[in-house]
């Protein structure tokens, strides 16, 4: 669960650009995004159900969907997919599919870290 004490943030944008940002516009910030990602998961599996059903064997096309999702797991969804698209994708290059298992249990384990 978010605390937010009220704050306001200054968020970079570029050298010497800067926004004001208070807690609250940052927390309806990332509800607009989540609701956004989440109004998108329907076509975000139909993407990966038509690589996989397709047998794409295009090794770019299946990274690519595999960058995309990475940063959709960090923010709560797309695991499963991420998962089963990997799961595919170790068909046509293992190494590069073990990689991504390591990435994404780096990452979860970032996100589980209490340090």
């Amino acid at each position: 669960m978010l605390l937010f004490s009220g704050y306001i943030r200054k968020v970079f944008i570029w050298p010497g650009l800067y926004f004001e940002m208070t807690d609250k516009t940052l927390f309806d910030l990332i509800n607009k995004l989540r609701e956004g990602i989440r109004q998108r998961l329907p076509e975000i599996r139909q993407d990966i159900d038509g690589i996989i059903e397709r047998g794409e064997r295009d090794q770019m096309v299946v990274e690519r969907e595999l960058d995309f999702l990475l940063p959709l797991c960090q923010l709560g969804f797309c695991d499963e997919e991420f998962r089963r698209l990997n799961d595919y994708f170790r068909a046509i290059n293992p190494n590069s599919a073990e990689d991504y298992d390591k990435f994404y249990r780096e990452m979860v384990e970032d996100e589980t870290r209490t340090d």
